[in-house]
């Protein structure tokens, strides 16, 4: 399943300056959370003091900010947060209670004999979805100076071990929400070289499920 898009850049060779011409292409991707992007280093291509001004960058993006998942000042990096969907444990503990554990009339066909009593089911429950639960961890990172806000906030899938029983599949990204950042963008060079603040849409992690 393709999610959103992710940024890209690409650089070709000008025919007379050895230098890297930056052009931003959207391209679809399996592949999240976004990862760093390869461009050029060269200051020349890094938005001056003047091209920062906060009053401005706000302004331009306007209510696409999101000061749950973006930061004009460096926050605690290393800060983790696990979360999982509320609509999803739903789910899994509805479908849990629609199983017929009894032992009685209307048992599994395969025979399976199980307690049903109403402590057993929700002990079940608790050590089934601690094993097959795929949360979301969100962290703060430094997407660089040539985005603003300057830092976001990440989802990651927690898979520190298999999700299903029997072991063999895995947690990953099963959706994604957009949100719009300010990418400084630079084409030309030289004297002729003209940049300039654009939206862009940044993939964020936002719901994990058990699969291959």
């Amino acid at each position: 399943m393709k999610l959103l898009p992710v940024l890209l850049l690409c650089a070709s060779l000008h025919p007379a300056r050895p230098q890297h011409r930056l052009l931003l292409r959207p391209a679809p991707s399996d592949h999240l959370p976004v990862p760093g992007l390869q461009e050029d280093p060269h200051p020349d291509y890094d938005p001056r003091r003047k091209d920062l001004a906060e009053s401005a960058l706000r302004k331009k993006l306007g209510r696409h900010f999101d000061p749950d998942f973006m930061a004009t000042a460096a926050p605690n990096l290393s800060a983790s947060v696990a979360a999982v969907a509320e609509d999803e444990s739903a789910l899994f503990l509805a479908e849990l209670r629609r199983l017929n554990l009894s032992s009685g009339a209307g048992a599994p066909p395969h025979g399976l004999r199980i307690p049903a009593g109403r402590g057993f089911r929700r002990k079940l429950a608790r050590t089934l979805w601690a094993h097959t639960r795929c949360p979301v961890a969100y962290a703060w990172r430094d997407v660089g100076a040539r985005f603003w806000p300057r830092y976001v906030k990440e989802g990651r899938c927690v898979a520190e071990r298999s999700c299903s029983i029997p072991r063999g599949m895995s947690c990953r990204a099963a959706r994604s929400v957009a949100k719009t950042l300010l990418r400084w963008h630079c084409q030309g060079f030289q004297e002729r070289k003209h940049c300039a603040w654009i939206p862009v849409h940044y993939p964020i992690v936002s719901r994990c499920t058990c699969s291959c």
